[in-house]
């Protein structure tokens, strides 16, 4: 028995579903006067907005001023860090995903900008790939 329902007969793919409720349309995504598609990385950079700020929501508020607090501290410094210098710092999330979201916000917030990776030195993260940050303008 197959529980799958078929797509909707409308011909429309799925930049055309989505990006409206994301806020995209093609006037968001062109210039004054000049409206233009919806790209894929458009849309590709809303749903990870969109995921990111989902999951950030439902993060505990505590946990995320500690967060918040310990990468202010860090950027201070002026040295280059990363997930792994604000994690030795403050206790360890709900869940590892916890963390994209407050280095999201503290780059969308320009406390710290992206220079590079490394690769993380917590077992549990078995040398995966991370970004390395430094402090954002004053």
């Amino acid at each position: 028995m197959n529980s799958e329902k078929p797509a909707p007969a409308t011909g429309a793919g799925p930049s055309e579903i989505v990006a409206p409720r994301l806020g995209l349309t093609a006037e968001s995504s062109g210039t004054p006067g000049n409206p233009a598609p919806v790209t894929d990385a458009a849309l590709s950079a809303a749903l990870r907005d969109h995921g990111i700020d989902q999951a950030d929501q439902n993060t505990d508020t505590w946990w995320k001023s500690c967060a918040d607090r310990a990468i202010e501290y860090l950027a201070a410094s002026g040295q280059p860090f990363s997930a792994d210098h604000v994690a030795a710092l403050i206790p360890a999330p709900d869940h590892p995903c916890r963390w994209g979201g407050r280095f999201h916000a503290a780059v969308r917030a320009g406390v710290i900008v992206p220079i590079g990776y490394t690769l993380s030195a917590r077992p549990s993260r078995h040398r995966g790939v991370q970004r390395m940050y430094v402090g954002g303008a004053p």
